[in-house]
């Protein structure tokens, strides 16, 4: 997993892009096979986003590769609409790894499609419990 680091000091509350992709629906997902479901995040109910697909904007806001933690995240997902909005929950300093708590709206799986479970190393990690 390659770290998103803010290139500046970012304001609480801030959007720092857009979780973009194919929007699907659960039925569509649910044929996905679960190696592919890596990008897929549930937008409401019965909707998702599938950020699989390199495009221009993707790949300049790059909000689909913000690593997951457990322990103190510094973005959350927002719902507004359709679209699904990455904000700051505190300030962040210059050089500070973006990070954002996933939780149930999210499934990464490995390569042999068993679920991955949190890699963020803190001993306060809230998986590791489980």
């Amino acid at each position: 997993m390659h770290p998103r680091l803010s290139i500046r000091t970012l304001v609480r509350r801030l959007c720092v892009g857009k979780y973009l992709g194919i929007r699907k629906t659960y039925n569509e997902v649910e044929r996905m096979s679960d190696q592919n479901k890596a990008y897929v995040i549930k937008v409401r109910d019965g909707w998702y986003i599938d950020a699989r697909h390199e495009s221009r904007e993707n790949t300049k806001a790059c909000v689909h590769m913000i690593n997951n933690t457990c322990w103190r995240p510094n973005i959350e997902f927002v719902c507004r609409g359709r679209e699904v909005h990455a904000l700051t929950t505190r300030e962040v300093k210059k050089g500070e790894e973006l990070l954002a708590r996933y939780g149930p709206n999210y499934k990464f799986f490995k390569p042999n499609g068993q679920p991955q479970t949190c890699q963020c190393g803190s001993a306060r990690c809230q998986d590791a419990k489980k």
